[in-house]
């Protein structure tokens, strides 16, 4: 029995001894590595500011806005002169008729402006000659205080017609004449335009009577 209390002992002892050494061997950890952040200098360039001239009056002035041209006047066309020998033709005083076709007896509208305000205008039927001497006095009026006119007149009768009775087509010569023009006129023609009659009817052609053939 004492013995086996010896023995227990024994081993309790020799376990604490091994459990001593192996403590007392423990290697110690080796120490941990530690990053070194090493600080790299960066250059610097040095930004200059812009150099700016000197402002002067000479400065000031090219900056000032540059004026405008001046815009070039734009002549209109002038027109050319106008015949005084075509029918309304302009030149001075002018003159016109409404309407200017028909037949012998009509009556035709005169109209004319450009005249001395007040003056005496005559008219004239002649042939549709310009060369032709001036007729004598159809019709006589006073032009306006505009220097106007506007006056009915009457186409002269077939057998009335300067030069001869008229055919279609034919045509006469309306002429105006004034103090202030002197020996100039202003003229119109008239042509003769024979009417349609509707109620007029074709001569039918007479019939040719029968052959008689004599019975044998």
């Amino acid at each position: 029995m004492k013995m086996t209390q010896l023995s227990g002992r024994l081993g309790v002892i020799g376990l604490t001894l091994a459990l001593a050494g192996c403590a007392g061997t423990e290697q110690p950890a080796a120490p941990e590595a530690v990053a070194t952040l090493t600080a790299t200098a960066i250059p610097t360039q040095a930004i200059l500011a812009p150099t700016l001239p000197p402002i002067t009056a000479t400065t000031v002035a090219n900056l000032a806005p540059t004026a405008l041209p001046a815009p070039t006047e734009i002549v209109p066309p002038t027109a050319a002169p106008a015949d005084p020998n075509q029918p309304g033709g302009s030149g001075g005083p002018s003159m016109t008729i409404n309407p200017g076709i028909g037949e012998p007896g009509d009556v035709i509208v005169v109209t004319g402006s450009g005249f001395v305000a007040g003056e005496k205008l005559q008219f004239h039927w002649n042939v549709a000659d310009d060369k032709a001497p001036t007729g004598p006095v159809y019709y006589e009026t006073t032009a306006d205080a505009n220097g106007t006119f506007n006056v009915p007149l009457i186409v002269p009768p077939a057998d009335k017609w300067p030069g001869g009775p008229p055919t279609d087509r034919s045509l006469i010569q309306l002429r105006v004449t004034a103090e202030s023009m002197g020996f100039n006129f202003k003229r119109y023609n008239f042509t003769y335009v024979k009417r349609f009659d509707p109620n007029a009817v074709a001569p039918s052609a007479t019939p040719e009577p029968p052959t008689v053939t004599p019975t044998p």
